[in-house]
């Protein structure tokens, strides 16, 4: 997966950039995950263009930090979009001791399902999370629970240590 800032997916070459990258690479477009903010969808209206013509490439797309931005549902169910990462702010709020804490987080789940997306909770720090997590149905997470960040020379090793898990 890799971040795309406003800048970079607002260029008129960002599509035959990520092209080069995987003909360089000799990456399948669907082995590359391209991240844009949600709130780079209501900002710009080219983004969606884009997106569609990335598609193309099989690229996929997730929305990064959803929750937090301005899409509407009109464009989750118009726009090419694989996934959609919880922000970090939701995940935090399953560290309460009542319910309703999760009912965002469980909204986005169920949204994210319901338009055939996967769905990616951001920020899982603690054993509490991840098991709310999995009892919402939220099957990947990605945070400090699990590593915290690697050097790209350790990156093998821990794949190899946990790739059961």
């Amino acid at each position: 997966s890799v971040n795309l800032s406003v800048k970079q997916i607002q260029q008129d070459e960002v599509v035959d950039i990520v092209r080069a990258a995987l003909a360089e690479n000799d990456l399948d477009g669907e082995s590359l995950t391209l991240e844009v903010t949600e709130s780079m969808l209501a900002e710009d209206p080219r983004v969606a263009d884009t997106l569609v013509r990335l598609r193309e490439l099989r690229v996929r797309t997730s929305i990064d930090d959803f929750g937090t931005g301005y899409s509407s549902l009109a464009q989750l169910r118009r726009l090419p979009i694989d996934s959609l990462k919880i922000d970090k702010s939701f995940v935090d709020e399953l560290l309460g001791e009542v319910e309703p804490n999760g009912t965002i987080v469980r909204t986005i789940v169920d949204l994210a399902h319901g338009l055939g997306m996967k769905v990616v909770a951001e920020g899982v720090e603690t054993p509490v999370q991840l098991e709310r997590l999995r009892r919402l149905k939220c099957a990947s997470v990605q945070g400090f629970l699990l590593s915290r960040p690697l050097a790209p020379r350790d990156m093998d090793r821990f794949l190899s240590e946990h790739a059961a898990s």
